[in-house]
């Protein structure tokens, strides 16, 4: 919720008449709780989000952390923008724009 509470992500999501709360609440739905263990970090900067990831056993990393997309990938794991996870959501549901 830090993350959306900013006022760049909190002024978009209220321009689609939506609030951080909801949205969050919305994503939780969808989401299953991993627990972590010690996971050497590839990304020192960050090290939670990739090991959550890897513990997770994700087929992506959906991220705006340019020190992330850098990476491309990491073992299976691709990393990719949101824009660039919808594209291929789309092309794999046979999806046109």
């Amino acid at each position: 919720m830090n993350v959306l509470s900013r006022p760049k992500f909190a002024n978009k999501l209220a321009l689609r008449g939506d609030n951080v709360r909801e949205t969050v609440d919305g994503y939780a739905a969808l989401t299953e709780v991993v627990i972590v263990t010690e996971i050497e970090p590839i990304v020192v900067e960050d090290p939670d989000d990739d090991a959550c990831a890897i513990a997770a056993e994700v087929s992506y990393i959906i991220s705006g952390d340019r020190d992330l997309l850098n990476l491309l990938t990491h073992g299976s794991i691709q990393i990719v923008t949101a824009a660039q996870f919808i594209a291929i959501r789309r092309e794999s549901f046979g999806v046109e724009k």
